[in-house]
């Protein structure tokens, strides 16, 4: 016959339940703070990807820029070397009348000074030369009564 079945329950006690106990909080507690970790890290990568998507879109926004400013520039040096030429032919033309125009006037100041260069007649050189001959027709207009010479000469 089987053993008589008691009414009592039966209790084990365990040097380990207290520990194994502590042993799961513990490992609760590691798991609760790899999932705080994990969550923040996701966010941090998260505002990475934002960023580096706004980068992306300034970057092409700047080449596309960048782009306008080069055709831009391309055509400004273009309006830039035909202003050039036009004004290096300007230049030229002006200078060809001022070259022309300033030839004549030096082959006649040349000429003019050829003249003055050449030797004079003794009564020119004398000191009373001009200054004999003024005198004389002073003297002649005064003598008739004529002043408007000297006032031409004083004024």
């Amino acid at each position: 016959m089987p053993p008589p079945v008691s009414s009592r329950p039966v209790v084990v006690r365990s040097p380990l339940g207290p520990l194994a106990l502590l042993l799961a909080l513990a490992a609760e507690d590691l798991i609760g703070f790899v999932y705080f970790q994990l969550q923040e890290t996701q966010g941090a990568l998260q505002q990475t990807r934002n960023a580096l998507t706004s980068a992306e879109v300034r970057v092409k926004d700047l080449k596309s820029r960048l782009m306008l400013s080069d055709d831009e520039s391309t055509q400004s040096m273009s309006v830039l070397q035909a202003n050039i030429k036009e004004n290096t032919a300007e230049i030229r033309k002006f200078w060809g009348v001022a070259n022309d125009r300033n030839r004549k006037a030096i082959a006649q100041l040349e000429t003019k000074v050829a003249v003055l260069e050449k030797p004079r007649p003794e009564w020119m050189t004398r000191s009373s030369g001009f200054g004999g001959c003024h005198r004389r027709v002073e003297g002649r207009k005064r003598a008739r009564g004529c002043t408007a010479g000297r006032d031409q000469h004083r004024g």
